[in-house]
């Protein structure tokens, strides 16, 4: 009895030795995440939040609509994200930010998922609470072994409000992507659960949620875009679907994207956003902060993110009235490099 007593006794002392590890770890790698990042804005000065996966960030740029627009926002957005963790992701926010507009990139809601993986990841959630290191196992992984993090996530060393910046190009050469159809994919119904979820919690804090989807020939269908059309018409919603705008918005397959039609890149998100800004502008409350004392610190960020996609012009410089970075200087180079022709 004494010798299990004992046994008992070294095993619970390992135990919470190895949580109180696990928990300085978690405290090392929790600025890393979003909700960290974000905690860096001030309460309640964000107007507007960008949600859904990794398309989210590869077709809003925060800064982009800040310096045509004054717009305050942050990208959210986090690769493979599902639909649920979207929505706990929402309730966080709203405890420190009270955005007027929320940008959902539809992508997620066609995550395959089942019941079990919903039971899962809820398993997955409450662990996460108490051990934080659990929920940003996909940092620690790649801190460990490097050797397994994707080459271009790994060149990316920073994000400007949650926007990575990606230069390379891989054009997408598949040709036309959009096929009308009236045929319909319909949400899954765990997906629209959490959905009807999202839409309510906008609609009880009188935020406007604008459905979007970014332009990409790998995920996207017409099927899909009737699906989410439909969901928006059944709820009142607005649906920008702009795959059915990429040569007003100037698309260019050959350099806009990074990954063979998956994703755009900094050329491409350039173009989307600065559609994307022209209808905040036109149809919502935004807000130009721009001449504001409290957003000084905008600025200078402003100047950071125009040097990290090599774009340090003066203001005066730049296309009068548009506040869009011209990227025709790297596209030449691009071609110059692979000896094509622009």
């Amino acid at each position: 009895m004494a010798a299990q007593k004992h046994c008992f006794r070294r095993i619970a002392a390992f135990l919470l030795v190895l949580f109180a590890v696990l928990q300085l770890l978690s405290a090392a790698l929790k600025p890393k995440c979003i909700l960290s990042s974000l905690s860096n804005e001030q309460p309640d000065s964000l107007d507007y939040i960008v949600l859904g996966d990794s398309e989210s960030y590869s077709s809003v740029s925060p800064m982009e609509l800040w310096e045509k627009y004054g717009f305050a926002g942050f990208d959210c957005g986090i690769g493979g994200q599902k639909i649920q963790d979207t929505y706990y992701l929402l309730q966080e926010i709203l405890k420190v930010q009270n955005p007027k507009v929320i940008l959902l990139e539809t992508n997620l809601l066609f995550r395959n998922q089942t019941a079990g993986t919903v039971t899962e990841e809820l398993a997955d959630r409450i662990f996460g609470e108490l051990v934080y290191i659990y929920q940003y196992h996909d940092i620690w992984e790649k801190l460990i072994f490097p050797h397994l993090a994707d080459k271009a996530e790994s060149a990316m060393a920073d994000t400007y409000n949650g926007m990575p910046i990606y230069t390379n190009i891989k054009g997408y050469t598949g040709g036309a992507y959009v096929h009308v159809t009236s045929s319909v994919k319909q949400i899954g119904k765990l997906q629209r659960i959490f959905l009807d979820k999202i839409t309510e919690l906008c609609k009880d804090q009188n935020i406007q949620l604008i459905l979007y989807s970014a332009p990409s020939p790998v995920n996207w269908s017409f099927e899909k875009h009737n699906g989410i059309a439909q969901y928006a018409r059944e709820n009142g919603l607005v649906y920008l679907d702009l795959n059915l705008k990429t040569e007003e918005i100037g698309i260019d397959w050959e350099t806009d994207t990074r990954d063979s039609g998956d994703h755009l890149n900094i050329y491409g998100v350039v173009k989307t956003t600065a559609y994307l800004g022209a209808y905040l502008k036109e149809h919502t409350s935004l807000t130009d902060h721009r001449s504001e004392a409290e957003y000084a610190g905008w600025r200078e960020r402003l100047i950071e993110y125009r040097t990290a996609i090599g774009s340090t012009a003066d203001e005066d410089e730049q296309e009068e009235g548009t506040g869009i970075w011209d990227y025709s200087t790297k596209r030449t180079e691009y071609f110059a490099q692979t000896n094509a022709e622009p």
